[in-house]
């Protein structure tokens, strides 16, 4: 057999490998989904204790779904003969290597550089080829143009809770109250270099026209209440992670049995609740949106591997969380650098309040300026939002809260109670979040920019500024 047929035959290998583990992610999503109930928390990043290093890509994220669907608190994945070699090694520990029981097949990538051949063939480049081509290169001398391809082995490993008689784990991962967890993921999606906002609607999403993360600020405000603020900034993470200035991803669409179905979600949904299991949240597993969980046997091989892709790039994204949580620098160079963390968190919630605080205000100003007896209040809100500082804006929310739940002239409606009750809940979260906001914006500045002297001098386009966001 040649090499130009090894090579063939080898890439040919891979391709099913990766079909095999796109196959094999997809049907244990399958058998998690079809039970009544599994909640799901505190999953650890999957490693090998022998080389010390974490599984990545698909094979983390195959890892963490068979861990979730045989119970498995252990993150310790060893291969056969690393088991027997502990064994060896340390004879008083009794384990037993005969019962194992069945693995997990992952896979191992080997980068390997070739050449395209003038018939069409590829050459694969043995090591002394590939140096001598690379010192000609450097030398000046024209030579073709080498490529890389990833091969991937596949190789079986096992967890060990399933090893009998391999030594126990001793470390537990602390559960985080729900304060440190919105803390965190706040912290994460800031230091990462994406803008957040905050917005008075609902809905949240990610915009890649302007590179930000619009998010529901009631969301926000209620955010130390319940999990939900935490899990749609995690969601739109990873949707501003594949922008084009950072991962920069293309997700077809697909024709399968005469209807149109998108896997462009399939990445996220694994992202999204592997990553909230990673930091703690509860979830129950078959309630979430799988977007993937009628993409089965109908793919075709080249959609399984695109899926193997996505799952590749949902891998990635949680190695780059588990950087951060480790204080370690993230391994992509769109992310900040660590040593402006703590700023860049700080600027970007206290830039993010300002501007829910101002909307309130701004709502607020058009309520009193359109009643005949509260013409002075609107004009005191009006200096506030041009001329005062986050104490002045903060107190003003709290005062108008109570103005509006307790001033009985004025006529009583859903939007006056909504507005009062946001004010209030926003004040409360300032207060008890002062660590955060100590120190920013201590000075007096005024407002100079052109929003903010619009909205008072012409309070219908403000109005539906404001509305369009």
């Amino acid at each position: 057999m040649s090499q130009t047929e090894v090579t063939v035959t080898r890439l040919q290998q891979s391709r099913k490998a990766r079909i095999a583990m796109a196959k094999h992610i997809l049907s244990t999503v399958e058998k998690i989904r079809n039970k009544k109930s599994i909640s799901i928390s505190n999953i650890y990043i999957p490693f090998n204790p022998i080389s010390g290093k974490e599984f990545s890509g698909a094979n983390m994220i195959m890892l963490m779904l068979e861990s979730i669907r045989k119970g498995y608190h252990d993150n310790r994945w060893l291969t056969r003969e690393q088991i027997e070699h502990v064994q060896k090694s340390q004879p008083n520990l009794e384990i037993d290597t005969e019962h194992l029981g069945p693995g997990v097949k992952v896979l191992r990538p080997e980068e390997i550089p070739y050449v395209s051949l003038r018939d069409g063939t590829r050459k694969v480049l043995s090591e002394n080829e590939y140096t001598t081509l690379c010192q000609r290169r450097k030398a000046g001398d024209a030579i073709p143009q080498i490529y890389y391809a990833i091969l991937f082995t596949p190789y079986t490993v096992y967890n060990a809770a399933n090893i009998k008689g391999f030594p126990d784990k001793n470390e537990i991962k602390p559960l985080l109250l729900l304060s440190d967890i919105q803390k965190f993921v706040s912290q994460f999606v800031a230091c990462s270099g994406i803008r957040v906002t905050y917005m008075n609607r609902n809905d949240s999403h990610y915009s890649e026209l302007d590179d930000t993360i619009y998010i529901s600020a009631s969301k926000m405000i209620a955010r130390n209440e319940d999990y939900s603020f935490t899990t749609l900034l995690l969601r739109e993470f990873y949707h501003a992670s594949m922008a084009g200035s950072r991962e920069c991803r293309l997700v077809p669409e697909y024709n399968m049995n005469g209807s149109i179905y998108s896997m462009k979600d399939a990445d996220t949904d694994l992202f999204t609740v592997l990553a909230s299991a990673y930091i703690g949240i509860p979830q129950q597993f078959h309630d979430v949106a799988w977007h993937f969980a009628l993409f089965k046997t109908e793919a075709m091989p080249e959609d399984l591997e695109f899926f193997f892709q996505q799952a590749s790039a949902a891998g990635k994204m949680l190695t780059v969380m588990h950087q951060f949580n480790m204080g370690e620098q993230p391994n992509v160079p769109w992310f900040s650098n660590k040593n402006q963390w703590d700023i860049i968190y700080k600027r970007q919630e206290y830039a993010a309040t300002i501007s829910i605080m101002k909307d309130l205000l701004k709502y607020s100003y058009h309520y009193f300026a359109s009643k005949p007896d509260t013409q002075d209040k609107a004009q005191h809100i009006k200096k506030v939002i041009l001329d005062g500082d986050f104490d002045d804006m903060k107190i003003e929310l709290f005062d108008i809260s109570h103005i509006l739940h307790n001033n009985s002239t004025m006529q009583w409606d859903d939007g006056q109670k909504r507005l009062a009750q946001k004010m209030l809940s926003l004040w409360y979260y300032l207060n008890n979040n002062k660590e955060i906001y100590s120190g920013m914006g201590i000075h007096r500045q005024r407002d100079t920019s052109n929003e903010a002297s619009e909205t008072v001098k012409n309070p219908d386009n403000a109005q539906q500024r404001i509305r369009m966001r």
